[in-house]
């Protein structure tokens, strides 16, 4: 792959950290990944396209992860998908959040509690996220385990005498604990990404979701619009929708946040 850093793992971890491939313990393993973190992160040292501090703080964070699973339920099975991880996390280690989610992941291929869900995808499509998007996932995530990852979204429109409708603002998500945020972006680019799906003009029935809609639409109405910002003969309206996450997003989702 194009841009890849090619290394011997045999030239740069000590005879004990390979050994941990066969009998892996928990020390070792991080041992092994912290080795290759530092082989991945030397030419992006040399060129200052990463911090000393962050890399530390990287291999701090998958110890950490590895600590948390028993040593019999520990695995090696999955090394070449946490080489993978590491090698795709390269370029987001600037930022805590993604530093975290990383870590947890490469953590996840050497647990075979979990790791049988993983796919080499998650470490393309974590590569791939902003901060923001990939903090706004974490909270929606957070948000809606009560509501079984489902979301209000409406948008407000113009609309005409006739029906027409005009956008005036889109993607107001609407929080199970009543909160609500306008993102529309981030919610577009997980739905190009496969980890959600967006329904426009289709709304969910029950009846906590419909108090959900009620009161957004009313905070909406209730707020003074000039006229002057409103096309001719048009008056405010909502359209309904809600956001739910598709099966690779659940994956995904439950690899990194549960």
């Amino acid at each position: 792959m194009a841009g890849d850093i090619n290394f011997d793992l045999g030239q740069i971890l000590p005879e004990k950290s390979m050994d941990a491939l066969l009998y892996p313990t928990c020390k070792d393993l991080g041992i092994l990944a912290g080795g290759l973190v530092t082989a991945i992160t030397k030419p992006l040292l040399k060129w200052s396209l990463c911090q000393q501090q962050d890399i530390d703080d990287y291999q701090n964070k998958i110890q950490k992860n590895l600590n948390t699973i028993p040593e019999d339920q520990l695995a090696t099975d999955k090394f070449g998908m946490a080489i993978k991880a590491l090698n795709d996390s390269r370029f987001q280690l600037g930022d805590e959040g993604l530093r975290e989610m990383f870590a947890k992941l490469i953590a996840t291929t050497f647990d075979k509690r979990k790791n049988e869900n993983l796919v080499p995808l998650f470490s393309s499509l974590l590569s791939n996220m902003s901060p923001k998007e990939a903090g706004f996932l974490k909270k929606w995530y957070e948000k809606t385990k009560v509501s079984h990852f489902n979301s209000v979204v409406i948008n407000m429109v113009q609309q005409n005498s006739i029906g027409t409708q005009f956008p005036l603002l889109d993607g107001i998500l609407v929080y199970p604990d009543g909160s609500m945020e306008n993102d529309a972006l981030n919610i577009n680019l997980l739905e190009s990404a496969g980890l959600m799906v967006r329904y426009r003009g289709r709304e969910l029935k029950h009846e906590l979701f419909q108090k959900q809609y009620i009161s957004a639409e009313n905070y909406f109405k209730s707020i003074k619009v000039p006229q002057e910002k409103f096309m001719p003969d048009c008056h405010l309206e909502s359209e309904r929708g809600y956001v739910i996450l598709t099966e690779l997003g659940k994956m995904f989702t439950n690899v990194l946040f549960d």
